[in-house]
């Protein structure tokens, strides 16, 4: 690690590299999964069946809306990757 805060991820064992990157991505998946699973139980067992029938309902918007977020990201970041790599800081903050 830089003192900028960055770490190389071309230095060292790839697969440790890539499973260090990914983890962020796979907690967050995780907790979002957990946190789709406790809202169900909660609706279901609180409110009833009209309620979680409308918490499936809504599932699709809210999946459509994260992969439109995840995909722009994955997106962008493309291009912050270019920029970085081409040491172009008028594109990022330095």
């Amino acid at each position: 690690m830089s003192k900028q805060g960055t770490m190389d991820l071309t230095i060292g064992r790839p697969l440790k590299q890539i499973l260090l990157f990914s983890l962020p991505l796979v907690l967050g998946t995780l907790f979002q999964q957990l946190y789709s699973f406790v809202d169900t139980v909660m609706v279901g067992q609180l409110i009833g069946s009209d309620a979680l029938a409308a918490v499936g309902t809504s599932y699709s918007l809210n999946f459509l809306t994260l992969g439109f977020v995840q995909g722009a990201c994955v997106g962008f970041g493309i291009l912050l990757a270019q920029a970085v790599g081409a040491k172009d800081s008028g594109f990022y903050p330095v």
